[in-house]
């Protein structure tokens, strides 16, 4: 099963390489090999991960079947037997953004760096300490700007499954839901996000219907 997925930001967000360039920001946005900021699968599949986990807590077995079956099991929730660890069947690619705007840009990454400026901001923040600022905390961090949108796809290896497409549909659009925010500094307001499947918003998220086994 293929499926779009959009994500929209709704604040200042960032997903940083780990390093700064070295004068205006401690952390950098991650960036393509174009230069624009775009979202690495892995951040993007974790996100989705922590809105499976919130479903988890349904009390529905099925629900917490299948945050192992899709996104995997690792030392934290198999202590007892890590030899059935497992990756899961879910599969993203990172998010990029829209053609629709790329295609506009110019070819040249030197050109472009204006046209992405306009894209990000630096935030500054600093740690207290006794309600004085740290000495030393000062740090400076380029985000992504409210508003923009990244484009990726899921895909999911149904082979095998008990349960149809329909109803993987209804529960990854519930994860999807259930997914506020994501990347840094969440606790700080950063990364506000909206997560939809093929650009469909349904009014009311309703979990599928319960299952006795999904495999």
């Amino acid at each position: 099963m293929r499926s779009k997925l959009t994500v929209t930001f709704l604040s200042d967000w960032q997903i940083s390489s780990g390093i700064g360039d070295g004068y205006l920001a401690d952390s950098m946005l991650v960036r393509n090999d174009k230069g624009l900021p775009y979202i690495p699968g892995r951040a993007l599949k974790g996100a989705l991960r922590e809105g499976a986990w919130i479903l988890s807590k349904s009390g529905r077995k099925d629900l917490k079947d299948a945050l192992d079956l899709f996104f995997g099991t690792g030392k934290d929730n198999r202590k007892d037997n890590p030899k059935e660890n497992h990756s899961g069947i879910t599969y993203i690619r990172s998010a990029q953004l829209p053609e629709a705007l790329t295609s506009l840009l110019p070819k040249d990454r030197g050109a472009c760096e204006g046209v992405i400026s306009d894209l990000t901001c630096n935030r500054i923040q600093t740690a207290l300490e006794d309600d004085q600022v740290k000495d030393g905390s000062l740090r400076s961090a380029e985000c992504g700007i409210p508003g923009l949108v990244f484009e990726s796809e899921l895909e999911i290896d149904s082979t095998g499954l008990k349960v149809s497409d329909e109803w993987i549909k209804q529960y990854f659009t519930a994860v999807c839901a259930a997914v506020k925010s994501m990347g840094a500094n969440r606790s700080r307001g950063l990364g506000n996000c909206e997560i939809l499947i093929n650009g469909e918003k349904p009014q009311k998220i309703t979990l599928p219907k319960e299952v006795e086994a999904l495999v």
